[in-house]
């Protein structure tokens, strides 16, 4: 199994376990929000372009223990910004920060 295929198996735990807590699944930037206050980690949204985003478009702030997120796109393209540095937490141990300059979805069907 490579990174890739084991970060989506972690992902879909921590999905299915937050559904069986009762988050919404069809409300996904709740249940990431919900998923980062599960791990003591603040969520802010900021303009996009906002200095503490240090140019990226999203920032896990390791010192603060925050996820800091541009506030543009769809709501999915919010909650998709907060699972990547969710993802970042969990899967590197939130103890480094990062910035995310982009991100992107691979289909389902590519694997």
């Amino acid at each position: 199994m490579d990174a890739t295929e084991a970060a989506r198996r972690e992902a879909e735990r921590i999905h299915q376990a937050a559904v069986a807590a009762g988050d919404d699944p069809w409300n996904l930037l709740e249940l990431v929000s919900r998923e980062a206050a599960r791990r003591d980690l603040d969520v802010y949204a900021l303009p996009q372009g906002d200095s503490a985003l240090k140019s990226g478009r999203a920032v896990f702030d390791s010192q603060a223990g925050s996820i800091l997120y541009e506030d543009t796109g769809s709501l999915f393209d919010r909650a998709f910004l907060i699972a990547h540095e969710l993802g970042h937490v969990v899967l590197e141990g939130g103890v480094q920060d990062v910035v995310t300059e982009e991100v992107g979805m691979r289909p389902a069907n590519t694997y």
